[in-house]
Formats: C-alpha cells, structure tokens, sequence
C-alpha cells in the first residue's frame, strides 16, 4: 500500500482530508478508511464552502472517522466557532468518545 509507504519512510506525519474536495462523503469515508488502515493520522478541515455556513457536519464526520485533529477556521468567526462548539457538544453528549482532549491523546 503506497500509503503504509509514506508513514514507514516517515515521509509524511498526518493527512488532511477537506470533506468538500472528495467529491462526496462517500469518497472521504473511503479515503479515512485508506489512511487508518495504513495507521496515518487525520486531519478532518474544512474550504471556504464549510466556513461560511453554520452547518457542523463536518465536526461530526471528525468525530465518526476518528480524526485526530481538527481544522475549522479560525476562532474569529461565527461560523467556524459553531462546528468547535458542536466537538464540545459532542464530548458531553457521550463521555466514551475518545475523540476530544486527554482521551483520545492516550488512546
């Protein structure tokens, strides 16, 4: 697998997967699916088109792919303060989830 590659010559450390460039969900679960099997970290984030709107999909799809970090814009705008908002909700919502904080750090 080329991607089990790049992590064993530590050519790369972590991959960003930006949900509206994959061409559809599918394709990004596909693609999260491609780099947990090669044990490469995620990096869910978000373009433009994911910035200017209040929708916090995509801080559930980090949550479902098991992403390691997340990238939603900055702090400054309503829009992306509302998909960190909703990773807040969602640690408080099921304490299990390892993807926020110390949890998923020593997982």
């Amino acid at each position: 697998n080329d991607l089990s590659e790049l992590e064993n010559e530590e050519i790369i450390d972590a991959v960003k997967v930006n949900l509206y460039k994959t061409g559809s969900v599918f394709k990004a679960l596909q693609l999260c699916k491609a780099l947990k099997n090669a044990k490469l970290p995620i990096i869910v984030g978000c373009e433009e088109k994911c910035v200017e709107t209040n929708d916090t999909f995509i801080a559930d799809f980090a949550v479902a792919v098991g992403a390691g970090q997340f990238s939603g814009g900055g702090l400054d705008s309503g829009e992306c303060l509302c998909k960190y908002n909703r990773l807040l909700e969602i640690s408080k919502e099921d304490e299990s989830i390892t993807y926020v904080g110390k949890k998923f750090r020593n997982t």
